[in-house]
């Protein structure tokens, strides 16, 4: 079924996006440097959204989440890979409010070394979802800039895609890293000194700048992208459908 283009989700995703890729790096760049939380609760294997330094960032990560997912939801006909990303969306939100129910309730939970180690790898499941989609989106747009482009630039395009996929390929390769290093850090914490912390924390304040540098080349080129396809509705009848 054909219906008139979302001009305005494809104006918010310009936007929502990027700052939801570079909010999700400094989230991380908070959680590395308050990585030697007491250990008397369990609250720091889930994000340490409970303390005063991660809250505000957390719940902005969040209100991108769901401006996202409602763009996707609005512009999921156009590419199954976006709809794909909008239904890993919706599932991450999810979990992520899972998460936080359990978060509040963290003081039945005794604690252990397996218990710490169990809540710390089903404490990143709700970014591995948010990651998946944004891998899906990214994925969508090269079939799109491809349907987009005449025949007689194919070529250029080809060389541009091979460039675009490095970058994509090393974002990817970073936010693989910093989601799986939380609870990777979490059991080294539970069996190493205070030195070996210290070393780690400055590991992950390594790997959260590098995320972030790495982010600016995918980000530069989904604003580009956004922009072309905006033009590009507008030049050809501003239906869905491709």
């Amino acid at each position: 079924m054909n219906r008139e283009f979302d001009f305005k989700s494809i104006r918010i995703i310009a936007f929502v996006f990027p700052a939801l890729i570079f909010t999700m790096g400094l989230l991380y760049g908070i959680i590395y440097l308050l990585l030697d939380a007491d250990m008397n609760t369990l609250n720091f294997t889930i994000f340490l959204n409970l303390s005063s330094a991660t809250y505000p960032v957390y719940i902005l990560n969040y209100l991108l989440s769901i401006a996202l997912f409602v763009s996707l939801f609005r512009l999921s006909e156009l590419d199954p890979h976006w709809n794909a990303a909008m239904i890993l969306m919706m599932i991450s939100l999810i979990l992520e409010t899972g998460m936080r129910i359990f978060e509040w309730q963290t003081f039945w939970v005794e604690l252990s070394v397996l218990n710490a180690i169990i809540v710390a790898f089903i404490g990143v499941a709700p970014q591995a979802f948010s990651v998946a989609a944004m891998i899906c989106f990214l994925s969508g747009i090269r079939r799109i800039r491809r349907n987009m482009t005449p025949e007689g630039n194919r070529a250029r395009l080809e060389k541009e895609n091979t460039d675009r996929q490095r970058a994509f390929q090393l974002w990817i390769s970073a936010a693989l890293i910093l989601i799986i290093s939380i609870p990777i850090f979490v059991m080294l914490y539970l069996f190493t000194t205070n030195s070996v912390m210290l070393l780690l924390k400055w590991v992950g304040l390594a790997e959260a700048a590098a995320y972030l540098f790495v982010s600016v080349m995918v980000t530069r080129s989904v604003w580009s992208f956004c922009q072309e396809f905006y033009l590009y509705q507008y030049n050809h009848g501003s239906v869905r459908g491709m």
